[in-house]
């Protein structure tokens, strides 16, 4: 066939095997194309390619250039809310933005502080000419919005009330209904804030290279150590954490205090604590250098409960931690380790059934590490403690039982923010107790403000009392009681504190 063409058979062969080469050297520059594309970060590469996020890569404070991804849209997509308000480009509200945060000091020196809810942006828009009357009826709705919300709540019940009473429903049972027509009122007043205000998402730093120096976090589980066996768990589920989130900066305690008892002392004691200590120590010589620690409280006669307790149990001992984190005098037992003066910036605190994705904490030490989010820096104080989102555990639901009073559990991969109504309206959240504190606002903010045997829910009152944030874009996972009497007692006890907290 090569030869009634006029090509040697030697030529052709020399020609089919040229093809295929050449074929195959298409195909495998194409897959290497797809390869490429595929590894390219193609969020980054349009957010690069956006002249609004090089104006604001210039910012003076140098913060927006270490923001993750989902922090930067945030600010891009201020403004053009603003350039919309104002009438002019975004462009243009960039460049202003650059040279507002150029001329000033402190917070407002970070191109956030002029884009981002609160004082700052309010005096950013009148100066762009913005400041018109709907804008100043909106920040004066702001500022109460709390209350508008409250007598939302209310109004929505009574007339619920009302309606069933018009219906022919007799008074007293109307009266009885007051519970379950709260709870139905604060539900339609969520779903309308929640279409109003949209859920508040908080700035983050992008830790990707690991936690700076001045962000060194120490993470806590304050527990009761009951047995040995319960300190030698604690002390794994540490290291489980340290696994998840491997970072210098980054260290975990265990932080013991021993069940009430009629007397000082139980025989018990010395092999808990032994155990707490073995444990803490064996984990250290896997990591290769000291990361993990235990302290451990002992009992103290109170009057008023006529019990051996640690002194104001969770509460007393994380306040006992702070001023030997701040200032070095320490209450608890022995002699306390010297890499817990290493200069913390933050405390994570956990319960001991409370499961951290990975990343988790890394993620919450960004947030918290935001200028426009710490206390005394940020828009409006910023806050000393944020609160994650709580969501079930999948673990915990091993029953029916758990299944009907909680869900079914788990990670819902649609979900990127949850709207909190009264955290979107008004930026105040309620902190329960599991969340990141700047270690020194928050000591500074509660030191001597809170009152001895009085409280038992401490958490929400400390929230308000230092300034707490929501983080609705960040999950923790948490337990739940397994058996009708262990619900009811968790029940009662946060309702007798609930009671406690009324006077303030």
């Amino acid at each position: 066939h090569a030869r009634e063409h006029g090509v040697e058979p030697e030529e052709a062969a020399r020609r089919a095997q040229a093809a295929e080469a050449l074929n195959a050297l298409l195909l495998q520059n194409a897959v290497e194309t797809l390869h490429t594309l595929e590894r390219l970060d193609w969020r980054e590469l349009s957010c690069a390619l956006g002249s609004v996020h090089i104006w604001l890569m210039r910012d003076p404070a140098g913060v927006y250039p270490r923001m993750d991804f989902d922090s930067r849209q945030l600010y891009i997509r201020a403004v053009a809310r603003i350039a919309r308000r104002a009438g002019i480009s975004q462009d243009a509200v960039a460049r202003a933005c650059v040279v507002a945060a150029s001329e000033a000091q402190g917070p407002a020196r970070h191109v956030g502080w002029h884009l981002m809810e609160g004082e700052g942006q309010e005096r950013f828009m009148e100066a762009l000419g913005a400041d018109t009357p709907a804008l100043r009826a909106r920040f004066r709705l702001r500022a109460g919005a709390k209350h508008i919300y409250m007598a939302a709540v209310a109004a929505l019940a009574l007339a619920w009330i009302a309606a069933l009473c018009a219906l022919g429903m007799p008074v007293w049972l109307g009266v009885t209904g007051i519970a379950p027509a709260l709870t139905l009122a604060q539900q339609l007043a969520d779903r309308i804030c929640a279409r109003i205000a949209g859920p508040r998402v908080l700035p983050r730093l992008a830790l990707d290279e690991g936690v700076p120096d001045e962000l060194r976090t120490l993470v806590t589980i304050p527990a009761l150590l009951t047995s040995a066996e319960r300190a030698r768990e604690l002390a794994r589920q540490l290291e489980t954490l340290a696994a998840l989130d491997d970072d210098a900066n980054v260290d975990f305690l265990l932080l013991g205090d021993f069940a009430d008892s009629p007397r000082a002392a139980e025989a018990a004691d010395d092999a808990i604590a032994a155990a707490a200590r073995g444990a803490i120590e064996s984990a250290n010589a896997r990591a290769g250098r000291a990361r993990f620690f235990c302290l451990q409280r002992r009992r103290e006669y109170n009057e008023t409960h006529s019990r051996y307790m640690a002194h104001e149990r969770k509460r007393g001992a994380l306040m006992a931690l702070n001023r030997l984190l701040l200032t070095g005098e320490s209450e608890f037992e022995g002699e306390t380790p010297a890499q817990l003066g290493r200069g913390y910036a933050f405390v994570i605190t956990l319960d001991a059934d409370t499961r951290v994705p990975p990343g988790a904490l890394r993620r919450r030490i960004g947030t918290l590490g935001h200028p426009l989010n710490r206390a005394g820096e940020g828009q409006g104080g910023g806050w000393a403690v944020l609160q994650p989102r709580m969501e079930l555990s999948l673990a915990a639901v091993t029953s029916p039982f758990v299944r009907a009073l909680a869900g079914a559990g788990g990670f819902d991969a649609y979900q990127f923010a949850v709207s909190e109504a009264l955290w979107d309206m008004t930026g105040e959240g309620s902190y329960a107790g599991k969340g990141i504190y700047d270690l020194r606002a928050f000591d500074t903010r509660l030191r001597g403000a809170l009152p001895d045997n009085a409280i038992l829910s401490h958490d929400l009152l400390e929230g308000m009392l230092a300034g707490a944030g929501y983080m609705s874009d960040t999950p923790l996972y948490d337990g739940f009681p397994q058996t009708l009497e262990s619900y009811l007692k968790r029940l009662h006890r946060w309702t007798r504190g609930d009671w406690q907290l009324m006077r303030y």
